[in-house]
């Protein structure tokens, strides 16, 4: 039987029919909703932290961290000389009354481990959302970058006067499509317009090291979004840093060859450095 959920007098609305809804909106896609700190890690006094955010599973769940609080994971105690790999994350599961609950979780595994997330709607006892990968080498800890996506906010398209698409004044004529992702700290921000033209947005303050001394750095691979030839430029990302960038015809976008904007010399990138990188490029075949 069908009910009308949001309509005047139904009180029916429960935790798996908001769900369903955020399902549908996202994509059936687990990420990050853009609000607060985005539920970015670091690392403190050698133990991984992350900050406020809300992570919305594929299946509709939310994980909130709340605004201005932070969760911190206990890493076993490493050994001179060997390094571990452990995922960090939340675990859902359901306890004894059949009530679902969220729960932080650390588990050991390889450089490149992961743990394919299943649904508790779909009967899982255990759901894993895994969030970053620590590197253990020796006695220290190390965060890497974010596994999961940032979903991009939703923006207003169309005339400032309330027109139709294409009518002059438009903001943006034309369809547009947004990618984000993250990594070293860093939200990468690909709208394509139109499908003709890209803008490109690299911004953030760095959590990890970039070595960006004398090479590049891979950010992502976009095997749709490519450039009628190689882009390529610098831009200065902080108060001494100046930074190259690459985007070539296959899809590959890199960072690197970053240079002191003082003594001209190369260097890497350490962690806690402000990027904002900005740029458009037309695409292949337009």
């Amino acid at each position: 039987m069908a009910n009308l959920i949001n309509g005047n007098g139904y009180t029916g609305i429960t935790a798996q029919v908001d769900a369903d809804l955020l399902t549908g909106l996202s994509g059936g896609v687990t990420g990050i909703l853009p609000v607060g700190s985005k539920m970015a890690g670091s690392i403190v006094n050698n133990t991984p932290r992350v900050a406020d955010g809300v992570i919305l599973t594929k299946e509709g769940r939310r994980i909130q961290v709340d605004y201005g609080s932070h969760d911190d994971f206990s890493i076993p105690a490493g050994t001179a000389g060997i390094t571990q790999y452990y995922l960090i994350g939340y675990k859902l599961t359901v306890d004894g009354s059949d009530n679902q609950i969220c729960e932080t979780f650390v588990q050991s595994t390889t450089a490149d481990g992961t743990i394919a997330e299943s649904t508790l709607k779909e009967g899982a006892s255990e759901v894993y959302i895994s969030l970053y990968r620590v590197t253990q080498a020796g006695l220290d800890n190390a965060l890497g970058a974010c596994l999961l996506p940032e979903f991009a906010p939703l923006v207003a398209t169309g005339s400032e006067g309330g027109g139709d698409e294409g009518e002059e004044g438009d903001i943006i004529s034309g369809p547009t499509r947004t990618i984000t992702h993250t990594k070293w700290g860093l939200t990468y921000r690909v709208v394509v317009w139109n499908n003709t033209m890209v803008f490109v947005s690299l911004t953030g303050t760095t959590t990890s090291a970039i070595q960006a001394k004398n090479g590049w750095s891979t950010v992502d691979y976009q095997s749709d979004i490519k450039p009628k030839a190689q882009v390529l430029g610098y831009s200065v990302i902080s108060a001494i840093h100046s930074l190259r960038y690459s985007w070539d015809p296959n899809g590959y976008f890199k960072i690197g060859y970053c240079r002191n904007t003082a003594s001209g010399t190369a260097e890497n990138i350490s962690s806690g450095y402000v990027v904002n990188l900005n740029f458009c490029f037309p695409l292949v075949g337009h």
